[in-house]
């Protein structure tokens, strides 16, 4: 291709790498629809010892080109795509590639018919790669970073994709078991609201260090001095995350976001500060509970009563939990007023186990 031609050609391409797709990377950005084609170009170059009678040049040529029609619409997720917005795509694709030259112009015509009929076997392959690439990314993700309705379309989409092959039936099914593991971090959940297990990874770090250097939340959280910042933030919650000590480290989801934390935890004689013996025999066998909701746009909307109805029949079912228990300071009445709307009742007073020089309310639910 002629030098001037190329350049031309390639600012086009170059749209792709500010194309984002739904998808995110493991640190939590979106991906581009460059990398995801590029992603696929390198799963067929691994694949050619099991399709020895596959040309998968041509199958790394389709990969290369099958999303191009993306510069001109941006990405549109399968199941959102319309024929209207594939009628579009084709138009603006085809009237580019009408103007490079006519060797060029040829090429990708004829492999976009082939990929479009899906006959030969090299578009079959083609397709298959585009469609796992996706699966294999969401597992790769955050499970925050999912849509309600992936966590159905993880288990059964491309399995007609790959059932002309028993090589990518197999791949097929590995990349399902990684979705069914993946999906074991999700506790419970009940319409928009779910209560998933937190992990040590940056992108659940950076969740909480918005929530707690956030004015609005940090007020009703955590009475501390010193500043929050992603190494203090790392050091008292990843070690949890990563299963240093009782608790069990949660983020709260709503619709398709982490909007809080939770940590429940089995109940210890110094799990609080007791002013007798006889406060700890009463709640013994019970579990302490934490939890705060880290978008102050979503307080006062029921979420939290939500949250603590599902971790409460979770913790029955799951542990035989019969009794929760929290200890929110004297001086937070918000705490306080919400723990009584959900039912829990006040048992005693207690030193607070971050500052002794002040109180907490020690209260109690039953299961």
């Amino acid at each position: 291709m002629e030098p001037r031609k190329l350049l031309e050609a390639l600012e086009v391409a170059e749209r792709l790498k500010d194309a984002t797709r739904h998808c995110y990377t493991k640190n939590g950005r979106h991906e581009s629809v460059a990398e995801h084609s590029w992603m696929m170009t390198l799963m067929a170059f691994f694949m050619k010892e099991e399709f020895p009678e596959v040309d998968m040049d041509k199958v790394i040529k389709m990969c290369i080109i099958h999303d191009l029609g993306e510069a001109f619409t941006g990405d549109i997720p399968t199941f959102e795509k319309t024929m209207v917005h594939e009628k579009t795509e084709e138009e603006l694709l085809y009237g580019w590639i009408n103007t490079l030259p006519a060797n060029y112009a040829a090429e990708m015509t004829a492999l976009y018919a082939e990929m479009e009929k899906r006959e030969t076997i090299e578009a079959k392959v083609y397709k298959a790669i585009d469609s796992l690439e996706a699966l294999i990314q969401h597992n790769i993700s955050d499970l925050s970073t999912w849509i309600p309705k992936e966590y159905e379309l993880n288990k059964t989409y491309a399995d007609d994709k790959v059932a002309f092959s028993e090589y990518l039936k197999e791949l097929r099914e590995e990349v399902r078991k990684d979705t069914m593991k993946k999906l074991e971090e999700v506790l419970v959940s009940k319409e928009k609201v779910a209560i998933r297990l937190m992990n040590s990874t940056d992108s659940d770090m950076n969740f909480i260090l918005r929530w707690l250097t956030n004015p609005q939340v940090i007020k009703w959280v955590y009475d501390e001095d010193a500043p929050w910042d992603i190494d203090k933030v790392k050091i008292k919650f990843a070690r949890k995350a990563d299963g240093l000590g009782s608790a069990i480290p949660c983020f709260i989801m709503y619709v398709d976001k982490a909007i809080g934390y939770l940590q429940y935890y089995p109940l210890e004689e110094d799990s609080y500060i007791f002013n007798s013996p006889e406060t700890f025999r009463e709640i013994e066998g019970g579990y302490g509970l934490d939890m705060f909701i880290g978008e102050p746009g979503l307080w006062d909307k029921g979420i939290g009563s939500v949250v603590v109805n599902l971790i409460g029949e979770y913790l029955k079912a799951e542990q035989g939990v019969n009794l929760l228990c929290v200890d929110p300071a004297t001086d937070n009445p918000r705490a306080v007023h919400f723990w009584q709307k959900v039912g829990f009742r006040q048992i005693d007073i207690i030193k607070n186990y971050d500052d002794e020089n002040k109180e907490s309310i020690l209260m109690i639910k039953k299961l």
